[in-house]
């Protein structure tokens, strides 16, 4: 019975934590979506000069990587909450429609978070 109460603390720890880098990742790919990349496409377009546009294009290039390095966790943060939701103890599936998640999703979000650790780590 303790270990039973101890699993589910520690599941539903994981499940906060993982909303948690959730709302964290989501805040920092949409301040810079609106600021940033708005602020680098905006001055590509208003290029007036060859050489303008060029070093605009430049720094657009680095915007865009740095937007798509951002999206990473994102979709990490996206996969731990599904993945954790399923876990005993939290079961927010089973709660919100009535079943676990099938196990088959389960697993393939389990896979996508790993996969976008290791392109993150390892390029």
């Amino acid at each position: 019975n303790r270990q039973r109460h101890l699993t589910t603390f520690a599941n539903r720890s994981y499940f906060f934590g993982a909303v948690s880098g959730l709302f964290a990742n989501f805040k920092s790919y949409w301040d810079h979506n609106t600021h940033d990349l708005k602020d680098a496409q905006k001055r590509y377009g208003e290029a007036k000069t060859e050489g303008e546009a060029l070093e605009a294009q430049m720094h657009l290039r680095t915007v865009q990587k740095t937007h798509f390095e951002l999206l990473l966790p994102l979709i990490k943060s996206c996969c731990d909450v599904m993945v954790f939701g399923n876990n005993a103890g939290v079961d927010l599936f089973k709660r919100v429609y009535g079943r676990k998640l099938h196990e088959g999703v389960h697993c393939a979000g389990g896979l996508l978070s790993a996969a976008t650790v290791l392109y993150s780590n390892y390029p």
